[in-house]
């Protein structure tokens, strides 16, 4: 009977659990060790360094799918393009 009132009592304790402390911790767990690593690495690192690796991966996704359905593109300097008169290449 003491195991499943211990099982129910963790049920419920993590049922309370707010998402966003959650969220919260994994991100300052995650930007932290990212952080350690660049200062280990000898990188320059600054006390903003979470907010713009967190804008970074915010846009992402953006960058993505600029990629995907974009037709122009830079590689290694020089400016480059997919379609050539107005049809693939």
């Amino acid at each position: 009977m003491q195991i499943a009132r211990t099982h129910e009592l963790r049920r419920s304790m993590a049922a309370t659990r707010p998402v966003a402390a959650s969220i919260s911790a994994l991100a300052a767990l995650w930007y932290g060790a990212e952080m350690a690593l660049a200062r280990a690495a000898g990188w320059h690192c600054t006390a903003l360094y979470p907010v713009h690796a967190a804008l970074r991966d915010l846009l992402l996704p953006c960058i993505w799918f600029d990629g995907l359905v974009g037709t122009e593109f830079v590689w290694r300097g020089n400016q480059m393009s997919i379609v050539e008169d107005g049809q693939p290449v």
